[in-house]
């Protein structure tokens, strides 16, 4: 059998115990060094007062009992007698694999989260004492160290690896490589703790990544600071910058949570560790008996091909767990083709003239679906071998752990001819990602996406384009060369060719030169297609495309429908075409199309947003598209219409949305995948598609105000061409029409600007004088008012009601102007959950992530990093009210910030007065940004929730619901513009227009307070009918509508500072600045302590039965999963440490504590707040329960004395009132410390 060159079996026959003692000792392999290491060993055993044993014991067994027993001595590290103290070990807690998405059970598969590893100590004997070590060597006290645990099964710790290993290279750390799990599903010590060298060839390993710029250290540190990835909120930007100076960083598993961007920059490392990574010969050589054995049982063949099937009872679970955390990724392909796999194998064109091995994971034999599975295959031509079978003829593998017998069959899977797994398995997935890698087949039977992508996005993308003789010489040419370098350096795209010339033509040459895969294919059908597509050649080129005017064009047009009998593509699911004349702004992945993923195919719209649909751009599903292609293109071939069809289209474009009208129709791509260059400018575009005119059209307009192709030209230098070609200039740097209209176009957008302002300016003559303005590319600047960039919901008078309050709107005109002049600005929301929005902001769909969007489409700016620097941050936080924000809210946003909104109307408390401290903060809130350096402008957000509004007898839509009035009238006072959705909206809630209905919710759960009953949720394809998700959070529509309010006083300024707009102020000293506080006895503090989010977990330094968890951990993000410290019966208590001193104020005032709490309306509890120590205070008592039936998180305020280790107690109490009660609730969330004096 042919061995893959990557899999390579040690050729020595070292036994394990020599093997061990030479990889430990590294590169010193002198007999001075190995003597100095053992006395050195056995002065520490002297030292320790340990009895290793009899000297005749194996030497392996010696070393694990000195380990052993060191772990065990007090003193040694941990005097717990543990190595590392790592908190939240996963089958404890669970939630550090929550912002991955995806449980991590044994390989995802089957089998719960297991415990953590701790990381990886090597055997005492190669442990000198630092003292004694030189400081050039690795692992010295002058080396900086990474050490990681690993967790779950086999895969997941390939994974780890890979993830350390990364953040070891960015950190410019040595490694070390960490100890591994025997069984996944085990707690991570004692004897379920292996060496790494144990099972991997380590001295491999170290060379290989060493290579690339990774040292491994030879020996694990004795003492480490440790950092648990999953409850930090920028982990990566801490890791660069607050523990940069520290020594030894030892970090709990690190599975899924490396930045998926670091992943690919480090690819060629990525790629080296896996290839470097070989059994050692105890486990290769059974990966060899398993190859022969079923060699053997297969016949002659010479090669056998692998299936993974996952079914079993927990597989099920998998998949929901999936679509739980993953927000569906998984949720039409987990076990598609399970019990059928021999039908994908055959669309697939896997071999059945050779032996398959069939891995049945998670069941055996008699398992149902296994029968069907084996008897789908067995009807397709396969001849199975089941691995049952196999174990028979090995019986070595009975004698592994759990984790040893995944990596055999890992192995198998990697070597053997041809492989097929279940994608969302996390094992398969990496299979297939290394067999790629290495140009070896591997498909998936399940169809879909591969989720591990989303993590570890290695795995390229096919792309196939088409290219002809008769667009030879032509801007076609130049157009290739754009869309093939950009695929490569942007989109890490594999490209491939259909390709019909001279293989010595300049063209082929420069696409094999590319790494191109060149694509030879003569369609059998061609013959009679050119002469259809002469029946009406001539009228049809005059009147419908210039498509129709050669056999060439016609058949170049046509290409592309045999993609699908392509032998190149058989291992794929999904295939993306394009036309040449697209580019691709970055990197491409399956995963990112979302789900469903086409049918059939994915097309999109072209000018307009109608069907049919444009296939300049297509996601082919490939086992679809095999299945259907020969019926297709017989009746393609029946048709005789001269290759057009009416109602549908030209050529290619027309018969596929003909054919496949029932599979495509009222399902488009996102524009992001194809985004018409002649449309407003998209920042979220991965393709960029030249529709229509091209580059030298355009030129051509620029110069002689003719286009051929009537109003586009016109229309794309109002929308994205400008940006677009600016870009698009580095990949086609041969092509000066391009870079020529990208500098004209900055010309001409200083001439229409001045001409706005009053400037008489020859347009045509600044155009051609070739001189640079420097202006950026703000295409929208010339076109006030400016246009939204999505289809709006609310009318412009209705949004203009919106605008409760406007002012002078003097700063946020300075915005404006700053946006008009080219300058990046900085963009804040600040609010609760309405704010965050959770999966609609990651989807784009979320108020924050639309205003943002339009300001960006508005005002785009880059600089030649080519990245935006506008800056937009959303801050909201869950749950929380002005209060949480209020102290720290310096910190909360960004540095220099020009824009911050504010979401509170909900959050705060409805039937507070003026004189709450709930009023307090919001105004504290209010002055604290005004103050700010930058005097950045400050819009108030007022969102209205109809049925949280509600009258007595519960019905919704009360009208004077606080605290709006409230909020709007400190706007008054501090001359802010305020918007206001129940001024916009509340009577097309009350008349039930659609976009604005409340009748339904369009999330399951919410109960109708009038009758107590369920609401019904709304369907599918009527959603955006809706405003309302659940009783409090506006959904689709309803985030829509508040980013429409938001952007209409922006869009008012930026007409007043475009018209030059300068309101006369009263300039009088005593004028300047902020007035004093509205609200008396409200001083804005000193703020001295901010512990939020994972800086709030170390405050607390002593508890009984509080735990620092989080509310949800199901969420996808740190401040969506809220984090806190809870206890939940009488008799809990936890003890906060603080510094409460002021900086240069009075030392003899009181400090200020608010503490931030949960505050709900069943299950809460009250707590006796007291000073422990250092400082002292009056006793206070928290009450976290309220009638309201909503969970927000609320301050609670404490004045205590001034003391560097100030003390606070929070013990539950046993009230006698809520003796009935399941829990008595107490979570903590943050503290804070202002002082007033």
């Amino acid at each position: 059998m042919q061995l893959d060159k990557r899999f390579r079996p040690a050729t020595d026959e070292v036994s394990p115990p020599q093997r061990r003692r030479r990889n430990t000792i590294g590169s010193s392999s002198g007999k001075a060094r190995a003597a100095l290491l053992l006395a050195l060993l056995l002065a520490a055993v002297v030292a320790i007062g340990l009895h290793i044993g009899p000297s005749d014991a194996p030497l392996d067994l010696r070393r694990r009992r000195l380990r052993q027993r060191q772990l065990r001595a007090p003193g040694l590290v941990g005097g717990d007698g543990s190595l590392f103290t790592l908190a939240g070990r996963l089958a404890e807690s669970p939630q550090a694999a929550v912002h991955a998405g995806i449980d991590r059970g044994e390989d995802g598969e089957d089998e719960e989260a297991g415990d953590e590893a701790a990381g990886h100590l090597l055997p005492a004997a190669s442990r000198p004492h630092h003292s004694q070590q030189p400081q050039s060597e690795a692992g010295s006290p002058a080396e900086r160290s990474l050490s990681f645990a690993v967790c779950n099964g086999f895969a997941h710790q390939r994974v780890a690896l890979l993830s350390g290993l990364v953040l070891a290279a960015e950190l410019n750390r040595s490694l070390v490589l960490p100890r591994l799990l025997r069984d996944g599903s085990r707690p991570g010590s004692g004897k379920n703790l292996v060496d790494f060298g144990d099972l991997f060839e380590r001295t491999a390993f170290a060379q290989a990544v060493e290579r690339h710029g990774v040292r491994v250290a030879s020996e694990a540190p004795r003492a480490a600071t440790s950092l648990q990835l999953g409850q930090q909120y920028d982990f990566m930007r801490r890791l660069a910058t607050d523990y940069s100076k520290v020594q030894h960083l030892r970090l709990d598993c690190p599975t899924f949570w490396v930045p998926p961007d670091l992943m690919v920059q480090h690819e060629q490392l990525v790629f080296a560790a896996l290839d470097a990574l070989q059994p050692v010969p105890r486990l290769a050589d059974i990966v060899q008996r398993v190859d022969k054995s079923v060699l053997a049982q297969g016949g002659q063949s010479g090669s056998f091909n692998v299936l993974h099937l996952n079914t079993g009872q927990s597989w099920p679970e998998h998949c929901e767990r999936w679509n739980r955390r993953t927000n569906g990724l998984a949720s039409d392909n987990c076990s598609n083709n399970t019990d059928t796999p021999g039908d994908a194998l055959a669309l697939h064109r896997v071999g059945s003239d050779v032996p398959l091995l069939v891995a049945a994971i998670g069941s055996r034999r008699n398992d149902t679906t296994v029968q069907a599975a084996l008897e789908s295959l067995s009807k397709r031509g396969f001849k199975t071998i089941l691995k049952e079978d196999i174990a028979k003829e090995v019986p070595e593998l009975s004698t592994l752990g759990r984790e040893e017998a995944a990596l055999v069959d890992y192995y198998v899977a990697l070597r053997c001819g041809q492989f097929i797994g279940n994608s969302v398995s996390t094992s398969s997935a990496l299979l297939i990602m290394e067999r790629w890698h290495a140009e070896r087949y591997a498909t998936y039977y399940n169809g879909g996406n591969i989720p591990l992508e989303a993590f570890l996005p290695l795995f390229p993308m096919p792309w196939v384009f088409t290219y002809n003789d008769w667009s030879s010489g032509t801007e076609y040419d130049q157009m290739v060369k754009g869309a093939v370098t950009s695929a490569i350096e942007a989109a890490r795209m594999k490209p491939f060719c259909m390709f019909s010339g001279s293989q010595s033509s300049e063209m082929f040459q420069w696409l094999v030169g590319k790494g191109v895969r060149i694509i030879r294919h003569d369609p059998a059908w061609k013959d009679a297609l050119i002469k259809e597509g002469r029946r009406h050649r001539d009228l049809y080129t005059r009147i419908v495309s210039h498509l129709y005017k050669s056999d060439g064009s016609i058949l170049g047009a046509f290409q592309r429908i045999d993609i699908p009998i392509l032998r190149e593509f058989d291992q794929y699911n999904y295939v993306l075409f394009t036309d040449c004349d697209v580019f691709f702004r970055r990197q491409m992945k399956l995963i990112d199309w979302g789900v469903p993923l086409p049918q059939a195919l994915g097309m999109g719209y072209e000018r307009y947003d109608l069907f049919p649909y444009n296939d300049g751009v297509m996601l082919w599903n490939m086992p679809y598209m095999v299945k259907t292609n020969k019926a297709f293109t017989s009746w393609l071939l029946s048709n005789k219409n001269g290759m057009y069809f009416p109602g549908y289209g030209p050529v290619d474009q027309g018969a596929f949305n003909q054919y496949y009208e029932k599979e495509v129709r009222g399902k488009p791509i996102s524009k992001n995948f194809n985004a018409m260059v002649y449309h407003n400018f998209r920042p979220e575009a991965r393709i960029v598609h030249l529709h229509g005119p091209k580059p030298n059209h355009y030129l051509e307009y620029l110069r002689t105000n003719t286009c051929q192709f009537k109003d586009m030209c016109e229309l794309g230098l109002a929308g994205g061409v400008c940006v677009y070609f600016a870009e698009y200039a580095k990949f086609v740097p041969d092509w000066p029409q391009v870079t020529t209209v990208a500098r004209l176009c900055g010309n001409m957008r200083a001439a229409l600007y001045n001409v706005q302002k009053g400037t008489r300016i020859d347009a045509s003559s600044l155009l051609l004088s070739g001189r640079s303005t420097g202006v950026p590319p703000a295409s929208a600047r010339s076109r006030v008012p400016l246009p939204l960039p999505w289809r709006a919901l609310t009318t412009a008078e209705e949004q203009q009601r919106g605008i409760t309050y406007y002012g002078s709107g003097d700063r946020l005109r300075k915005v404006a102007s700053k946006l008009l002049a080219g300058q990046p600005i900085k963009v804040a929301t600040l609010g609760g959950s309405v704010t965050v929005a959770g999966f609609l902001h990651r989807q784009g769909k979320s108020y924050a992530a639309l205003f943002f969007r339009f300001i960006n489409e508005s005002f785009p700016h880059r600089q030649a990093h080519g990245h935006f620097d506008h800056v937009f941050h959303n801050g909201g936080m869950p749950g929380s009210s002005s209060g949480f924000f209020a102290p720290c809210v310096e910190r909360l946003v960004p540095e220099g910030v020009d824009l911050v909104t504010l979401e509170f109307a909900i959050n705060d408390k409805a039937d507070a007065p003026w004189a709450s401290p709930q009023r307090k903060a919001y105004e504290q809130l209010i002055r604290r940004l005004l103050a700010l350096p930058g005097r950045p402008a400050v819009l108030l957000l007022h969102h209205y929730a109809w049925w949280m509004a509600t009258h007595d007898d519960g019905r919704g839509g009360l009208f004077y619901r606080e605290p709006e009035g409230q909020h709007t009238l400190l706007a008054h006072y501090y001359d802010l513009p305020s918007v206001s959705v129940r001024a916009a909206t509340w009577r097309l809630m009350q008349a039930g227009i659609d976009g604005f209905r409340v009748d339904k919710m369009v999330r399951p759960g919410s109960v109708n307070p009038s009758t107590g009953k369920p609401f019904d949720q709304a369907a599918k394809d009527e959603r955006l009918s809706f405003f309302y998700g659940d009783i409090g959070h506006p959904e689709d529509a309803g985030q829509q509508v508040l980013a429409e309010l938001l952007v209409a006083p922006l869009r008012r300024a930026v007409q007043e500072a475009a018209s030059g707009q300068q309101l006369q102020r009263r300039e009088d000293p005593r004028l300047e600045g902020l007035p004093p506080a509205m609200l008396p006895n409200n001083p804005v503090g000193a703020t001295s302590v901010c512990a939020m989010m994972e800086d709030f977990k170390p405050v607390v330094k002593a508890s009984t039965g509080f735990e620092f968890l989080p509310h949800k951990p199901e969420a996808a993000t740190y401040a969506e999963q809220k984090w806190a410290w809870t206890g939940l019966q009488p008799g809990d208590w936890a003890e906060l440490e603080f510094d409460s001193r002021s900086q240069g104020g009075d030392p003899q005032a009181l400090a200020l504590v608010l503490l931030t709490h949960l505050k709900s309306y069943e299950g809460m509890g009250v707590a006796d707040v007291t000073c422990a120590s250092g400082c002292t205070c009056k006793p206070g008592r928290l009450d976290t329960q309220w009638s309201r039936r909503a969970s927000i998180f609320s301050t609670f305020e404490h004045w205590v004395s001034q003391h560097a280790r100030c003390r606070l107690r929070v013990a539950i109490r046993a009230e006698e009132a809520r003796k009935g009660q399941a829990t008595h609730k107490i979570s903590l969330t943050a503290l804070m410390v202002t002082h007033l004096d």
